[in-house]
């Protein structure tokens, strides 16, 4: 089978993405974005991706990939740092920034509306902001938080924490441009030693019903915890039994992981990774070296550590579970980080067993060092991974590669120079197939460019 026929395949079924949820920039949920147009105009014509069953395994070659690459098909007037991921389910692609309380919607990939979700307290200080989203296929779900009293009334506290605590907030939509509040959601006691509340950093679709979520206390500017909850429609929430920490801990770590997130399968078992940092094995600028470990429940309840991974000098930025065809967990990152995270490199780890885990590093182009995974797009015909290179004079270019099984990679093309200066940083599939997200033409900056793959 050609490469336009598995292209075309790729947006055939919607498959749940699952991606980090990071710490929220700055010490305080940010501000309501400034209002920007409601509409994009696309950047080239639509491009039809119709609809198929997924095709047989095959292995990729450098011929099958010869017709295949980015396409720019329209625009976002967001910086492209400032997008978080980017899904795709039945009516088209969700996108969200960081702390904003909008979302940007786009039925095509081409023209983007911007949607500000809803959000019942009106006095300023008490904004809201969303940190991730994710979808079952034919809802979306961001998730976030908001800001409440008391007040610190003093001056803002450069590096510490936010003037105002938070509480974790969810919203739910069925078309991506009418949405529902959690509002006002579940409200955590901070656990001792913390004192500024806490947000919902990621979430992920569970098939047998609902969705889980990850919850992180502020901790200065950044946000740590491994709490968990569930909720069966997205805006009632009941609290999870947490995975569990490392036995023994590690010496001078943060009390709770610095990331933690997962996915869930077509039977409701899931699989969670937590990061954390053992000073044990300094790196450069006082950091621990950074160990992944990884976490199975059958219900979400109960939890059992997986023994099979060697998470240490790992990183874990983005996994999917298995779905139809596709029987193997899929987790991208970077491994090799002894040093410093220069010598990095992107890696996957699959697994069917979720007990043994096999990793792969996939192909950058010589003569660049590390990198590192920090999206995947799982569709019928196969996934593609999203991350960033390191280059030799100290900066970074992306780079996406495609895989059928998860086993064997292949680097797509690069986008043309004369085109823009870089690739897809983050990828979604859905009606138009799979899309990626990255910086816009060379000069164009605060906008972010839409990439068609075929």
């Amino acid at each position: 089978m050609c490469w336009n026929q598995i292209v075309a395949r790729l947006s055939a079924g919607f498959v749940s993405l699952v991606l980090l949820g990071g710490c929220a920039a700055g010490a305080a949920p940010s501000p309501s974005p400034t209002p920007a147009p409601a509409l994009v105009s696309p950047s080239a014509s639509p491009v039809s991706s119709p609809l198929g069953s997924p095709s047989p395994a095959h292995s990729p070659s450098d011929d099958h990939i010869s017709n295949l690459a980015w396409h720019g098909i329209g625009s976002i007037p967001v910086a492209v740092a400032e997008i978080r991921s980017v899904v795709g389910f039945t009516k088209g692609y969700v996108a969200v920034e960081r702390g904003s309380r909008s979302v940007w919607f786009s039925a095509d990939g081409q023209t983007w509306r911007e949607v500000k979700l809803p959000f019942k307290v009106t006095t300023a200080e008490y904004e809201a902001g969303a940190n991730a989203l994710t979808t079952n296929g034919t809802q979306v779900l961001v998730v976030g938080g908001y800001a409440h009293e008391p007040c610190d009334p003093g001056p803002p506290n450069i590096g510490g924490d936010p003037l105002c605590p938070s509480y974790p907030l969810a919203w739910v939509s069925d078309d991506g441009v009418t949405w529902q509040s959690a509002y006002p959601g579940p409200k955590p006691a901070d656990p001792s030693g913390y004192g500024a509340g806490s947000e919902f950093v990621a979430a992920w679709p569970v098939p047998t019903g609902g969705w889980d979520a990850a919850l992180g206390y502020w901790q200065g500017v950044t946000l740590h915890g491994r709490d968990l909850y569930h909720s069966g429609d997205g805006l009632h929430w009941t609290k999870l039994q947490p995975a569990p920490a490392p036995t023994p801990g590690f010496e001078g770590s943060d009390k709770f992981p610095w990331v933690h997130a997962g996915a869930a399968d077509a039977q409701g078992v899931r699989v969670l990774w937590q990061g954390w940092s053992d000073f044990t094995v300094p790196l450069g600028s006082g950091a621990g070296v950074p160990v992944m470990t990884l976490a199975t429940s059958p219900d979400g309840r109960s939890w059992t550590t997986v023994d099979g991974f060697a998470g240490r000098g790992t990183e874990i930025g983005a996994g999917v579970a298995p779905t139809g065809d596709h029987s193997r967990w899929v987790l991208g990152g970077a491994s090799g980080i002894v040093e410093d995270y220069s010598a990095a490199v992107p890696t996957v780890w699959t697994s069917e067993d979720r007990v043994t885990w096999t990793p792969t590093v996939l192909p950058i182009p010589a003569p660049h060092g590390g990198g590192r995974v920090a999206s995947i797009a799982l569709a019928p015909a196969g996934y593609v991974a999203a991350g960033t290179i390191f280059v030799d004079d100290g900066g970074a270019e992306t780079w996406t590669s495609f895989s059928e099984d998860g086993l064997t990679w292949v680097e797509l093309p690069h986008v043309a120079k004369t085109e823009a200066d870089s690739d897809a940083t983050i990828v979604g599939d859905g009606p138009a197939g799979i899309l990626g997200i990255g910086a816009g033409p060379t000069g164009s900056e605060g906008t972010a460019t839409v990439w068609q793959l075929r």
